[in-house]
């Protein structure tokens, strides 16, 4: 019994290091979305972070929101893209642009507590 605890632990450590498939830090190189108002009234400056390259969107939410509405929307076709993500298990959200057509992109995030948006362009 004691030796199938200690295995437990074990395991569940190293699940805490290295089993989140997510990267937690922003990625270098991108640019960084100005993102105006705030998901939740206790949010600090860098509550939410969200950077855009050529082939994807990456969105960190550095507390739990709760269930946050995603939504993407471009200048000519509208709402492209919509998810809800559950900050509390999900820190990370990758929406890929690869096949994007170039234009002005607006990122719309709400939840309960607080909406915030951001514009981007892709060429």
């Amino acid at each position: 019994m004691k030796k199938s605890k200690i295995i437990f632990i074990l395991c569940f450590a190293l699940f805490m290091v290295y089993g989140k498939a997510e990267p937690t830090d922003p990625p270098t190189g991108n640019e960084k979305i100005d993102l105006k108002g705030t998901l939740s009234t206790s949010a600090g400056p860098n509550d939410i972070e969200a950077y855009v390259s050529d082939a994807a969107l990456y969105i960190y939410f550095h507390q739990n929101f709760g269930i946050v509405s995603v939504d993407l929307y471009n200048d000519t076709s509208g709402l492209i893209y919509s998810t809800v993500v559950d900050t509390s298990v999900q820190q990370v959200l990758v929406i890929p642009l690869s096949t994007a057509p170039s234009g002005t992109y607006t990122i719309e995030l709400n939840t309960i507590f607080g909406y915030a948006e951001g514009e981007f362009g892709r060429d």
